[in-house]
């Protein structure tokens, strides 16, 4: 099973400039620690992820984390600390999701990272006591996104949050429900595809897609989706014997610049075939599912299961 994750998020720390007492520094890390307690007083599965080393989180410009903790204080929080819980592939997907965005604060127009990941991920930040923008137990959240047109578009989002103990209670039925998953493993997907998709076929690399999609939630959920939208629309197609399935979702070859992308062996027909079509899949992410038709055999092949492509889909 994977981890859930919480995001601790160094934005919310006193505002740079501003230097604070110690007796202050100590108030807003003890804050922060009784908070996390009182969040795994409800659920104990899930992990804190940190965009860097959590020894290099401050408090305030001259107070580092770690200098104002007590040694088991250090020790609880390092203890649930994680740097990158997700597969290399997955991490990479959402880093690059997350630098096509420009997610603020809606008030002070704060840029946070931590806030990013949550959005994608549908999680929540944890958060020192100390900055107004998180003082509630939601972050309100406005933030641009580069479309795949190059158009940018705007949109506002709230952000589970906790600051102070009161902020747990808020969210006690989402942090119950974590760790507590019925989704499938990739597998368990790709050991099971023969009876979840039975019109489709997958080239072997496919499998090292759904490993990296694992753990995302609702990216994975969404790629899914997909193939099971696929998988009835070639029932359809079969049954309407008509030339070329009636697709349930937006289908679409890619532009004739970007096919030299999507040429992939296939061991089947024992030479390169072009994958250019695809459905997307979203859930946070950009998501692509690459296939091509064989009208022949009146089948979909799948090449591919991730981000948008930005280089040669390759294995």
């Amino acid at each position: 099973m994977v981890t859930p994750v919480l995001f601790l998020d160094d934005a919310s720390r006193h505002k740079e400039g501003t230097i604070i007492s110690r007796e202050r520094a100590e108030q807003t890390a003890g804050g922060l620690i009784k908070t996390l307690q009182s969040l795994r007083k409800i659920n104990k599965k899930f992990a804190l992820n940190t965009a860097y080393s959590i020894s290099q989180y401050q408090v305030a410009d001259n107070f580092p984390l770690q200098a104002v903790l007590r040694r088991e204080e250090w020790d609880f929080i390092r203890m649930m600390n994680t740097h990158s819980p997700f597969s290399d592939g997955l991490d990479k997907l959402l880093s690059d999701e997350i630098s096509s965005m420009d997610l603020r604060t809606k008030q002070d127009k704060v840029s946070s990272i931590a806030l990013a990941w949550a959005t994608l991920l549908d999680s929540a930040t944890v958060s020192f006591d100390a900055h107004i923008d998180w003082s509630q137990a939601w972050v309100e959240t406005i933030y641009c996104k580069l479309d795949d047109n190059g158009c940018i578009s705007e949109a506002e989002k709230r952000i589970r949050n906790a600051s102070r103990v009161t902020h747990a209670s808020e969210h006690t039925a989402w942090l119950k429900q974590l760790g507590l998953s019925t989704d499938p493993t990739a597998t368990q997907v790709w050991g099971e595809k023969a009876d979840r998709f039975p019109s489709l076929r997958f080239l072997p690399r496919v499998e090292k897609d759904l490993k990296a999609l694992e753990g995302s939630g609702v990216p994975f959920r969404q790629a899914l989706k997909s193939l099971e939208a696929l998988e009835k629309d070639v029932v359809i197609w079969k049954g309407k014997g008509i030339q070329w399935p009636e697709f349930s979702t937006k289908a679409s070859p890619e532009a004739d610049d970007r096919k030299k992308l999507c040429w992939v062996h296939d061991d089947v027909t024992g030479g390169k075939e072009c994958f250019d079509w695809h459905v997307r899949f979203t859930g946070g992410v950009a998501g692509r599912t690459h296939f091509r038709v064989d009208e022949a055999s009146m089948s979909i092949i799948v090449a591919y299961i991730g981000g948008k492509l930005t280089r040669e889909i390759t294995g």
